[in-house]
């Protein structure tokens, strides 16, 4: 079994161990908001919604990555890590009371645009 011989060596060094729980939290962290935001967006818009918004989360990555790395080569690594996820965490604590619906369903407390929510009659204003 050398992938347990290999993850042994790992445990061994505590360094390269922090890094890779690290590391590990981070991808679960992204995981888990992307996949949020795109059920956020499938209850806001249907798939148009999550199209638009991994095409949007596509193109800012696609336009700040090259920046980013410029930046990054040119400063301290430790403060601009530092930066970079203090702005990631700001980006994801706002996103937080703005994907909040004010109206909910009554018997399932999902928004009120919600599947349990019953079709309204056509030709009645929705204000």
């Amino acid at each position: 079994m050398v992938w347990f011989e290999s993850l042994r060596t790992v445990g061994r060094n505590r360094s390269l161990a922090r890094l890779l729980l690290a590391l590990t939290c981070s991808v679960m962290a992204d995981a888990g908001f992307v996949t949020t935001a795109a059920v956020w967006a499938n209850r806001a818009g249907g798939p148009g919604a999550v199209g638009a918004f991994t095409a949007a989360t596509f193109a800012v990555s696609a336009v700040a990555a090259p920046v980013a790395a410029l930046v990054g080569d040119r400063t301290a690594r430790r403060t601009f890590l530092l930066v970079v996820d203090s702005v990631r965490l700001g980006c994801a604590a706002g996103a937080g009371p703005a994907r909040r619906s004010r109206r909910r369903c009554r018997r399932c407390s999902w928004p009120a645009r919600s599947a349990c929510s019953p079709p309204r009659p056509a030709g009645r204003s929705t204000m």
